[in-house]
């Protein structure tokens, strides 16, 4: 597991009532999961390892109750295969 710092770097509201907000973070080689933290709570993303090469954004969806702006900061946690990564 790798634990980062990620920055919003962009948000909209979806029409189902959620967010999907672009995260700027460095992404450690290999990883296929991840969690967003936010206080409590872990948010789980699968990562899209098939691309050749990883966007400069991850994009992840979060529940409409998530009270995030245009540069605040979130912790993540990055799962390489095999490692165990889900909410707790």
């Amino acid at each position: 597991m790798h634990v980062a710092t990620a920055i919003v770097v962009g948000m909209s509201r979806r029409a189902e009532g959620t967010w999907q907000m672009d995260l700027a973070s460095e992404l450690p080689k290999n990883c296929e999961r991840m969690n967003v933290l936010l206080g409590e709570r872990r948010f789980v993303v699968t990562l899209d390892r098939t691309r050749p090469k990883p966007p400069p954004t991850l994009i992840v969806t979060l529940p409409d109750e998530i009270s995030l702006k245009i540069g605040d900061k979130v912790q993540v946690e990055f799962f390489h295969p095999g490692e165990q990564a889900g909410t707790h």
